[in-house]
């Protein structure tokens, strides 16, 4: 009953992040489109590309790991990982809304 409960707060996070990444996506889309060259031009703008590219990264691997049943916090390969690591680089991109 204890991992089923884990399994199912590991699927809501899951669910969270993705909805987080979606927005960003839709954001960055609607904003490279209406800049067009500009956009790639300002420094902070770039760093959303990176990383959006690597949580639409992490994202497509989660949701592979869930397709194939495994639990979504079980240890996975060294290059997932590093994926992981860099959407703890995200917050970056939260700062950015204050600067």
């Amino acid at each position: 009953e204890l991992a089923s409960s884990e399994d199912e707060e590991a699927g809501v996070w899951f669910g969270i992040d993705l909805c987080f990444t979606l927005v960003f996506t839709l954001e960055l889309l609607l904003r490279a489109s209406a800049e067009r060259r500009a956009y790639l031009r300002d420094g902070w703008n770039i760093m959303d590309v990176v990383l959006v590219s690597f949580a639409l990264v992490d994202a497509g691997f989660s949701f592979a790991t869930i397709v194939r049943g495994h639990k979504l916090g079980q240890s996975r390969s060294a290059e997932l990982d590093m994926v992981s690591v860099m959407r703890t680089l995200r917050i970056i991109r939260v700062i950015r809304i204050f600067k």
